[in-house]
């Protein structure tokens, strides 16, 4: 498989606006995404669309659980991720 080259400083501008490699899935991350990702930066935080549009939001912790293996947190919208990311972190949900 190629690997794809960096841009050198005579390439070309990075494109502006969403980046889409998959359907539904965005290389620049929106607002929420990027707070969820400052209030909890033990987690990997992702924003996927499904062909209908509707956005989901996976959080995976970063931490190792007794298994060996961390459980992704799929939500539907920022808030609702926020209080299951809090309860997690043994905070006030």
């Amino acid at each position: 498989m190629a690997r794809a080259r960096a841009a050198g400083p005579g390439g070309p501008p990075p494109p502006k606006g969403p980046v889409n490699t998959v359907e539904g899935y965005h290389l620049r991350p929106s607002a929420a995404v990027l707070t969820l990702r400052e209030e909890f930066p033990g987690f990997l935080i992702c924003e996927l669309r499904g062909g209908q549009g509707r956005p989901c939001l996976m959080a995976i912790d970063t931490r190792t659980t007794d298994g060996g293996r961390p459980e992704p947190v799929v939500c539907a919208g920022a808030e609702e991720l926020r209080k299951a990311l809090r309860a997690m972190e043994g905070g006030a949900a």
